[in-house]
């Protein structure tokens, strides 16, 4: 019941998002009724609705202007990042030159291993 009670819920919120659309400035206007298009109220209206379309205009270009800022900025940092990477490679031949000029360690030198035998006959020759 509580899942269902939720989907209903959800349902009638878009179906009156959907019947109830923006008003248009012309809705706002005369919002459905006659209006004295010479009153005072009428004059404050038509004012506002000039004033928040202004504003939406230049909320539109102050954005523009941000998008533009961002994209050349993104474009300065990838521009770096490639002259770093660049640079890095470079860096790592450089090391790897010089790295193959030193000289290499050897091999850890091992004990010999030495059989019994033999150490017998080397006991037998110290006896004599």
């Amino acid at each position: 019941m509580v899942f269902q009670n939720l989907g209903l819920g959800k349902m009638n919120e878009a179906l009156h998002q959907q019947e109830e659309k923006a008003l248009t400035d012309r809705a706002k206007l005369f919002k459905g009724k006659a209006q004295c298009l010479s009153s005072d109220d009428f004059h404050c209206a038509v004012v506002e609705v000039e004033e928040t379309r202004k504003a939406k205009a230049a909320g539109k270009e102050a954005n523009k202007l941000a998008q533009q800022w961002k994209k050349a900025a993104q474009e300065e940092v990838k521009r770096k990042w490639v002259e770093m990477k660049r640079e890095h490679i470079a860096a790592v031949e450089i090391w790897s030159a010089e790295c193959e000029k030193l000289p290499k360690l050897g091999k850890k030198p091992v004990v010999p291993i030495i059989d019994n035998e033999d150490m017998e006959q080397e006991d037998n020759n110290d006896d004599a």
